[in-house]
């Protein structure tokens, strides 16, 4: 799908989360702070301006015992 759908979609499912996003020479990015230490959960979407396809990592810090 399209970088701006698949933001869209994220974006509507983490409705509260902290939002940044860039776009720097043609290379968009959308970065969610779902929640905060010491189980930090974060969602990016990335789009190259040379590649057709988007990129989402999503990541999960848990709390070490």
């Amino acid at each position: 799908d399209a970088f701006d759908k698949v933001a869209k979609f994220y974006k509507g499912k983490y409705p509260d989360g902290e939002k940044s996003e860039m776009d720097i020479g043609g290379q968009k990015m959308l970065t969610i702070q779902i929640s905060e230490s010491p189980s930090q959960r974060s969602v990016t979407v990335i789009k190259s301006e040379d590649e057709d396809t988007v990129a989402i990592t999503i990541m999960q810090e848990t709390e070490k015992e």
